[in-house]
């Protein structure tokens, strides 16, 4: 859970000044899993400081994640699930690529109302780590301790050990409960 996603999103425009101060904007993509929290800020970030942004959402996941949630074993629709799934429809709209969980262009009424299949989160976490050069993590534990504790689960740290697995060597970290701008480069290959 992102305690201030306002200071989440200023720290993920600090650590891409700092690749555009590298690199160039020209040369850079920001890939996004397209989820609601760190993934909508992480593009909303590049769509600020006038980066290229490209979403990688399995195909479905609109109504089934974004509309919808699930309360004692049953899905519903949000309270508001049609405000966040206009805001999440603009985000598609505005990146540059949408893909569905294996890399695949898809359009973006597929992304919302296609047919989702099990497992295509993870998936989709194993393409993006796939077509990253740079990774980071938002998350509420130090990506090390991710690593070391395989009975958590969920989507981040599903994609963090995918980062380990496939050789990902540094991760840039920032706390998901921070109330400071900080990021911290975490070196997982050790784990």
């Amino acid at each position: 859970q992102i305690n201030n996603p306002q200071l989440i999103k200023e720290n993920l425009k600090e650590v891409l000044t700092s690749f555009i101060n590298q690199y160039g904007s020209h040369r850079i993509t920001v890939v996004s899993g397209g989820a609601l929290g760190a993934d909508r800020l992480w593009a909303l970030a590049a769509y600020e400081l006038g980066v290229e942004y490209e979403i990688y959402v399995p195909t479905g996941y609109g109504e089934i994640f974004v509309l919808q949630e699930k309360t004692n074993s049953k899905w519903q629709v949000k309270e508001n699930g049609r405000d966040l799934l206009a805001k999440w429809e603009k985000m598609l709209e505005l990146a540059s690529w949408v893909y569905d969980h294996n890399g695949h262009t898809q359009s973006i009424e597929q992304a919302i109302a296609g047919i989702y299949s099990r497992g295509a989160n993870f998936r989709r976490n194993e393409t993006l780590v796939k077509v990253s050069q740079i990774h980071i993590a938002v998350s509420n534990q130090d990506p090390r301790s991710v690593i070391k504790n395989p009975n958590w689960s969920g989507g981040t740290y599903h994609c963090i050990r995918t980062m380990k697995k496939l050789g990902v060597e540094s991760v840039y970290w920032i706390p998901a409960t921070a109330t400071l701008k900080v990021t911290h480069l975490v070196d997982i290959n050790d784990v």
